[in-house]
C-alpha cells in the first residue's frame, strides 16, 4: 500500500530509493533475458552449422533466422543497457514507468521467440 497516495505527501528520498532499486532489478532481469536468450541462439547457430542431415538450403535458411535473432538480441541488450544507464544518470530527476518498460520487455522477448521459430526464450515468466 502507497501511504503517500492516501496523505497525499510528496515522496520522499526513501521513495526514490525504492523505486530506483526496482528499476535496476527490471533492467537486470531484462539483460539476464537477453543474455540467456544469446546463449541459447549462440548454442543454435552452432548446431544448424554442424548439421549434416537437412538440405543446405534448409540449413542456410534457419542459419539467416538464428543470426537475424541473435543480431536482433545483441541490439535490445544494448538498448536496455543505454536505457539504464540513462536512467542511472537521471535519477532523482523523474520517475521510470515500470509498466511500460515490463511491456516492452515482453514485446522485445516475443520478437526473439517468434525469430527463433517459436521455442521458448528461457528466462521469461510463465
Amino acid at each position: 500500500m502507497n501511504l503517500t497516495a492516501i496523505t497525499h505527501e510528496t515522496p520522499g528520498p526513501e521513495t526514490d530509493r525504492n523505486d530506483l532499486a526496482r528499476a535496476e532489478g527490471i533492467v537486470a532481469e531484462a539483460m539476464k533475458a537477453f543474455d540467456v536468450a544469446l546463449e541459447v541462439l549462440s548454442d543454435a547457430i552452432d548446431a544448424l552449422r554442424a548439421e549434416k542431415t537437412v538440405g543446405e538450403q534448409e540449413v542456410t535458411k534457419d542459419l539467416r533466422a538464428m543470426n537475424n535473432a541473435y543480431m536482433f538480441a545483441l541490439q535490445m541488450r544494448e538498448k536496455a543497457r543505454d536505457a539504464g544507464d540513462r536512467h542511472g544518470a537521471a535519477a532523482g530527476g523523474g520517475g521510470l514507468d515500470l509498466d511500460a518498460a515490463r511491456e516492452e520487455i515482453g514485446l522485445r522477448l516475443a520478437c526473439l521467440e517468434a525469430a527463433s521459430g517459436g521455442g521458448r526464450v528461457s528466462g521469461k515468466p510463465e
